[in-house]
């Protein structure tokens, strides 16, 4: 008998204030979840932030499937965050979206869902968004490659991949290098992700994000270190 195949899935998003901008960033993401043709689905957001925006923020939409929740674990770090919102997940499909990303195909979710019917882990193409200027820019297509483990980051962000609940979890120890780790050991357990060429999410670059913010070249140097004693690289 074949298995029954489940349309459910969880969009587990970490949030922070993100120096004033982000509720912004959530409200355009929310939105562009509300349009996807896609309707099964749960919205778990972690909230890292000291005040009410973010929660404001998904009131505002009075939609039950947007479940909030704040969470006062190591503050700061987007793999804790990210990590949390994936404990609270209902499902067993699970989409992460960081605030400031968002998708740009209202076919995301049933591509997604589907995909997933037949692999453990998987990526999306992107496009990359300008804050801004409000421009698209530079398509990324997602592929592997085995230096990936040591950050050479051809699949892209998280916000582009999509897996089944297991008990992996991201790195709480990294945030340069939290994508790339969390990838290379989806790969030793279930093998290479399952690679979608349609662009479904836009990663949106400007001043106020990690990359740009808060990650310096002391915090990457220091990180290489733990990945190379994690995986006994050179």
């Amino acid at each position: 008998m074949e298995k029954q195949k489940n349309k459910f899935i969880s969009i587990c998003i970490p949030a922070y204030e993100m120096n004033g901008k982000g509720a912004k960033y959530l409200k355009r993401l929310l939105q562009t979840i509300q349009r996807q043709k896609h309707q099964d689905y749960e919205v778990i957001v972690s909230d890292h932030s000291e005040n009410e925006y973010i929660l404001e923020t998904i009131l505002s939409f009075k939609d039950k499937r947007i479940k909030h929740y704040f969470n006062k674990n190591k503050k700061g770090s987007s793999s804790a965050n990210i990590n949390n919102a994936i404990e609270k997940a209902s499902y067993e499909k699970i989409k992460p979206m960081f605030q400031d990303d968002f998708f740009v195909n209202e076919n995301a979710l049933d591509v997604i869902v589907k995909a997933l019917d037949d692999c453990n882990w998987g990526a999306s193409a992107c496009i990359h968004y300008h804050d801004e200027s409000k421009q698209y820019f530079s398509e990324h297509q997602p592929g592997w490659n085995d230096n990936i483990k040591i950050g050479a980051n051809s699949i892209g962000a998280p916000s582009v991949c999509f897996f089944n609940k297991s008990d992996l979890r991201f790195d709480e120890n990294l945030i340069w290098f939290m994508d790339t780790d969390f990838y290379y050991r989806s790969y030793l357990k279930f093998g290479k992700p399952k690679i979608i060429q349609e662009i479904l999410i836009a990663n949106c670059l400007h001043e106020n994000s990690i990359t740009h913010s808060v990650v310096t070249d002391e915090i990457k140097a220091k990180e290489y270190q733990i990945i190379v004693q994690k995986y006994d690289s050179k």
